[in-house]
């Protein structure tokens, strides 16, 4: 690469898993660049569930410089703190103004000024940095269909602009290269590749050094994260049919799929690191990718498609463009299913047959090498570079970069920030907000005990059912109620209802006096209705209520507005917050917010 500086806007954060964008910067750094790697600045607003992620890039922020990570003397990450209203058009002028300063600066302070664009997202944010910022040549890199949507809207507009803006577009699939090919002559396809040398290292080890052994063959593999396009019901449906077959699930859950782990033969492993991949590929038999067929997936070429082949496995795929058009292209490598029926009838084939066809497939993986994709890359870029040198000198001799004037802005933001860091980490005012997130601990005897444990906690593990089991005993020996009901709001690999009933009984709690639930509702307000149909069925009108500090006040007001003819009585908690530590950690700080958050959710859905 003649250039050795490149700025890319990631549409993932660095640290998820093995993608495209990696592999590009991967080979970028082997070339002697210089990379300067923004993490996903958004494509949509803001939603509830997105509310770790927001504390993750805020605490990234807050423990790195200014948003900054050096990874390597030629590979910096950058983190911004952004608005999370992508097109909105305040949002954008703030973020795009915060983000223009520090990329600025960044240039300055590198000496770094024959910058590249490349980015994977066509939002105004990039948009604004690409004409605002001199650079010799900008690259849209349309790896996946950030819009996702048919209709005509504010988006589609914003994307088709940048299209025609930037010098170059990459397509990784036939349909978003003729969308891009529309709007802009300078668009290539160039998929995915596989890293060709790393999978065929470990292909050609005889002894594999995981020990992988030990689950029944044949075994029926997938990698990769499982998302909202991940066919479920397929899935359910193979592992029925073949209850011999082991279905083995590699990649971090992004969905619920608690109803598939009660199938014994789907072995969901969770996420691998991408070194170790290929020694999971190397003992599977058959590799599947079982997407739902939707507007989002008839967009998508598959990342793992190719890692599949390198390590000669044969392929079975749902009916998805890009997997026929692949079919059509290179025959008895992979194999479409337009049907669960078909999908099933390849799976119950004689698993010779795919055999066949090992060396063809690992020869079209080969073709298929992200270093033979990299060399179009190379290519095409050293000719528009080119052709971009001459006009970006002439840009550069006569722009000059005017710092002064963005002061008073920057001391508007950061003493803000400094006063909000202050307070919320040397001040006792979390604590002063946790204390209206406590009820009224004044108790009197009742018909029950109710305990709701998992609740309250920053994590989805926690050690809370140890001081839950604590308060029950408190309450149940000084005979304040003889009967216990014990719930919990989420699920966990060993049932924490389980382990409270195992340790009452340890401490002379009668087990017929315990009554656990082991059902896990998603949320506290399914939780109480759940457990007030038991209250209601053996007749009982009043119970003391015993869970986490901070749950108590949202609990409060649910059983309040959903069962008001059960008197309920709180227990003051072991694990209250006193006044001789008026300070709250992070965790929980968390906790705190959340639970306003949680409040504010069940009042505009009604449950409060």
């Amino acid at each position: 690469m003649k250039s050795k500086n490149f700025i890319i806007f990631s549409s993932i954060d660095w640290d998820i898993n093995w993608q495209l964008h990696h592999e590009l910067v991967t080979s970028l750094l082997e070339e002697g660049s210089k990379i300067l790697f923004i993490e996903n600045t958004g494509t949509r607003n803001l939603k509830f569930s997105d509310f770790s992620r927001v504390f993750s890039r805020i605490k990234k922020w807050f423990y790195s410089k200014k948003g900054y990570k050096i990874i390597n003397n030629n590979f910096l990450l950058y983190s911004p703190l952004v608005l999370p209203f992508p097109y909105n058009k305040f949002s954008t002028k703030i973020n795009s103004y915060l983000t223009i300063r520090s990329i600025k600066n960044w240039i300055k302070n590198t000496g770094n000024k024959d910058i590249c664009f490349i980015s994977f997202l066509p939002t105004p944010l990039v948009f604004n940095v690409f004409t605002n910022i001199n650079s010799i040549y900008k690259i849209y890199y349309c790896a996946d269909d950030m819009i996702r949507s048919n209709k005509y809207n504010l988006k589609n507009i914003y994307e088709q602009n940048f299209i025609k803006k930037v010098d170059t577009v990459f397509c990784t699939s036939h349909n978003l290269f003729n969308k891009c090919k529309e709007f802009n002559n300078s668009t290539y396809l160039i998929p995915s590749g596989v890293n060709f040398l790393k999978f065929q290292k470990v292909y050609g080890i005889k002894n594999n050094n995981y020990n992988l052994n030990k689950y029944n063959k044949p075994i029926i593999g997938y990698i990769g994260a499982i998302t909202k396009v991940f066919d479920k019901k397929l899935l359910a449906y193979l592992s029925t049919n073949f209850p011999k077959y082991t279905f083995m699930i590699i990649g971090k859950e992004h969905t619920d799929i608690k109803e598939l782990k009660k199938n014994k033969n789907i072995k969901f492993i969770g996420h691998v690191d991408h070194d170790k991949i290929p020694f999971y590929l190397k003992i599977f038999d058959l590799a599947i990718i079982p997407y739902l067929k939707n507007n989002f997936t008839e967009n998508v070429y598959s990342f793992k498609l190719n890692e599949y082949l390198a390590m000669g496995l044969p392929v079975i795929t749902t009916d998805l463009n890009e997997f026929k058009i692949f079919e059509n292209q290179y025959p008895g490598t992979i194999y479409v299913s337009k049907s669960y029926e078909e999908f099933k009838n390849y799976l119950d084939r004689d698993f010779s047959i795919y055999r066949k066809n090992k060396k063809q497939r690992i020869e079209v993986a080969r073709e298929n090498s992200w270093s033979n994709r990299f060399s179009q890359i190379k290519e095409i870029f050293e000719i528009n570079y080119n052709n971009n040198i001459a006009s970006f000198r002439k840009k550069e001799e006569s722009e000059q970069f005017n710092f002064l004037k963005s002061r008073s802005l920057i001391t508007y933001i950061f003493i803000p920030l400094l006063f909000l860091y202050f307070v919320t980490f040397y001040s006792p005012f979390f604590y002063y907000l946790s204390k209206g997130l406590e009820e009224d601990y004044t108790i009197k005897k009742a018909d029950a005990i109710v305990v709701f444990s998992g609740d309250g906690y920053s994590g989805y593990e926690n050690l809370g059912f140890q001081k839950r089991t604590l308060d029950v005993l408190k309450y149940y020996r000084s005979g304040y109620a003889k009967k216990i009901y014990v719930s919990s709001g989420k699920e966990q690999k060993i049932s924490q209802v389980e382990i409270i009933k195992a340790l009452l009984i340890q401490n002379n709690v009668r087990e017929k006096d315990i009554k656990i639930f082991t059902t896990y509702p998603s949320s506290t307000y399914e939780n109480i209705l759940m457990v007030e149909n038991e209250l209601e069925r053996n007749k009982i009108d009043e119970i003391i209520f015993i869970t986490a500090p901070f749950h108590s006040k949202r609990s409060s007001l649910i059983w309040k507005k959903n069962a008001p003819q059960i008197k309920v009585y709180f227990a003051e908690p072991i694990d209250k917050k006193n006044k001789l530590s008026s300070y709250l950690n992070y965790e929980e700080i968390k906790v705190v917010l959340y639970e306003y958050l949680a409040i504010l959710y069940n009042y505009f859905k009604g449950r409060i």
